[in-house]
């Protein structure tokens, strides 16, 4: 989520721009990418809510999530309503995501009443390791794709850049972890236990 935050310019150039935005180019790649941002907000809430969702279908329960569903959607339209007339777009996108966060939470907190799932202590402590490990990538991603002006390269070179910043945050990413004890055996004993 981080990475893509701090990169989003750059993939979007790379996917996108190659002429097709013409005129004040950087401007437009820049307000496409403010948009992936601001989608790339609700991402974990995204992929949440495709986890949590079935623990209620796997008890033949389809009442509570659509519930939970048509509460979010009233939520989404109320955060357009309040965000849309201040930031444009932007507030349109940052509205789903906020909404499938709240999606999420709503999910994760009737389940947990329902005494069907809870965070073992076990995920908490590895979820806020990879928190740490996505900031100290997101720092060491921004500080060299700010580096460089990469607007006025190539597209070759463009690629190029992307593709290394892409494995300098994989590798920072994964480097971070290991310094701070997660190994193999520990990403397998969360999901044991998780799926417990």
């Amino acid at each position: 989520m981080i990475g893509l935050m701090i990169i989003s310019p750059l993939i979007i150039t790379v996917l996108f721009d190659h002429g097709a935005f013409k005129e004040d180019s950087v401007d437009h790649v820049k307000a496409v990418s403010l948009g992936v941002v601001a989608y790339s907000v609700g991402l974990v809430s995204f992929m949440l809510i495709k986890v949590l969702a079935p623990g209620f279908y796997a008890r033949q329960d389809t009442k509570t999530p659509v519930r939970i569903g048509i509460i979010t959607l009233v939520l989404n339209m109320v955060f357009n309503i309040m965000l849309a007339p201040f930031i444009g777009y932007l507030g349109l996108a940052l509205a789903t995501s906020l909404s499938a966060s709240c999606n999420a939470f709503l999910l994760y907190r009737q389940l947990k009443k329902e005494n069907v799932y809870q965070f073992s202590s076990m995920s908490m402590r590895f979820t806020l390791k990879c928190v740490v490990a996505s900031i100290v990538m997101g720092v060491v991603t921004w500080f060299v794709s700010s580096y460089y002006y990469w607007a006025a390269w190539a597209f070759t070179q463009q690629v190029i850049l992307l593709i290394a910043l892409v494995a300098l945050a994989g590798i920072s990413y994964f480097v971070m972890l290991f310094l701070m004890g997660v190994r193999l055996n520990t990403i397998k004993s969360v999901a044991i236990t998780e799926s417990n």
